[in-house]
């Protein structure tokens, strides 16, 4: 690099050096801890710097690398154990990826293999949590990206389809335009996906119920995942005031859709005072207040009322759509011929249908759709004996569905 221009960015644009500074928010009284991202980015910039000073001008070298070190190291092994609290951020999810990028490539030995980790993490929940390099999860921060309906233009999705490629994996198209900054990091700094990660991305894990506790009155994320089905949980507001944002339920399949309008959905729309519990989903199903979205291009088999059975990605898709209850449920390809009369029979109370759905096979699933923020919208779960308090939830348990199920 051209000295004077290294000169420059050492001391007019990397200005952070030194001890750690002060991690609340400026002009605030001391009263508010500065935003995650924010605190990745600044000390992971000033623990950088001050490394390289110590390894090309000794003399500038500062003495408290080592502590610097120490706390940096364990404020990551702190968040790959509990999780992001701005947890999908949009757009912040990028800087924080792009800092563990470069901790990674350039830390000390404990930081770098810490930030690996954390790394690991967050692609393993997104692996999990996406079909096809699409998602809609709910998020922390940026309400005014609530009303947005693309499931795959997010900081995220622009990353992981670069280290989809070096994987040697088809990510189906190139990041969004927006997206392109952050996929340029994840190009020119060192990374690779590990290889448990690659399977979820290729759906070659099988069939799997995910959960996802971020602590006190915080959203969870839920999702079941198969082979071309993916149903994610929209999330529930546990606090009236809140920068979390919650989504409708979606029901995604292999099919390439890219925005919400041509995905099922179910599930009230985030909008304030109102307090959603999008949490209504179960091993192939779902199930919220409100009624479903079907796009148009799905092939109708059969109706009755307000029950509807339609074929797609060589899956039947039984749905029942009223203004105050909306249930979906997938019956796989390798399932009997489905009779939508014997699944009317079966549900034909309205009232026991508002508590409970009975699968063709006699599988029951019980909910409660009106059930209060900060709990799990389905009953008498046997798959998760996790409870229904979503407070008291691991940051990520997988649950393995067993065949027949």
């Amino acid at each position: 690099m051209y000295p004077k221009t290294r000169e420059h960015l050492l001391r007019h644009l990397l200005t952070l050096s030194g001890p750690r500074g002060n991690l609340k928010v400026p002009y605030t009284l001391g009263m508010f801890r500065e935003t995650e991202n924010h605190i990745l980015m600044m000390e992971g910039s000033r623990y950088l710097k001050d490394r390289w000073l110590s390894i090309h001008r000794r003399k500038e070298g500062r003495s408290d690398l080592e502590r610097q070190g120490s706390w940096l190291s364990d404020f990551l092994r702190e968040k790959a154990r509990k999780g992001l609290e701005e947890f999908n951020s949009q757009p912040y999810i990028g800087f924080t990826l792009t800092i563990l990028l470069a901790l990674s490539a350039f830390g000390g030995r404990e930081v770098s293999r810490k930030a690996r980790g954390l790394l690991d993490v967050l692609n393993r929940t997104y692996a999990l949590s996406s079909i096809s390099f699409r998602r809609y999860p709910p998020f922390n921060r940026r309400r005014d990206h609530a009303g947005k309906g693309w499931v795959d233009k997010d900081p995220h999705t622009s990353m992981m389809k670069v280290w989809a490629l070096r994987a040697g994996l088809d990510p189906g198209c190139l990041p969004y335009r927006g997206g392109f900054k952050h996929a340029l990091m994840a190009y020119v700094l060192p990374y690779d996906l590990p290889e448990d990660v690659k399977g979820l991305l290729t759906g070659d894990a099988g069939r799997h119920l995910v959960f996802m506790g971020h602590g006190r009155s915080r959203s969870p994320e839920i999702c079941s995942r198969g082979p071309g089905y993916l149903i994610t949980a929209g999330g529930a507001r546990c606090r009236r005031i809140t920068d979390e944002v919650v989504r409708p339920i979606t029901v995604m399949f292999d099919d390439g859709a890219r925005h919400l309008d041509g995905i099922v959905h179910l599930g009230m729309r985030d909008r304030f005072p109102v307090r959603p519990n999008n949490t209504g989903v179960f091993h192939r199903f779902a199930v919220s207040k409100g009624p479903v979205h079907v796009p148009k291009g799905f092939k109708e088999i059969d109706r009755n009322g307000p029950w509807a059975l339609y074929k797609h990605s060589r899956m039947d898709v039984c749905v029942h759509s009223t203004e105050e209850l909306g249930i979906v449920a997938l019956l796989g390809h390798d399932s009997p011929a489905i009779d939508l009369e014997d699944i009317t029979r079966r549900n034909n109370d309205p009232k026991e249908l508002s508590e409970r759905f009975i699968f063709p096979d006699g599988t029951v699933v019980r909910y409660e759709p009106k059930a209060r923020p900060g709990t799990y919208v389905i009953k008498d779960n046997d798959l998760w004996p996790g409870g229904r308090y979503t407070d008291k939830w691991p940051p990520l348990t997988i649950v393995q569905v067993p065949d027949g199920r």
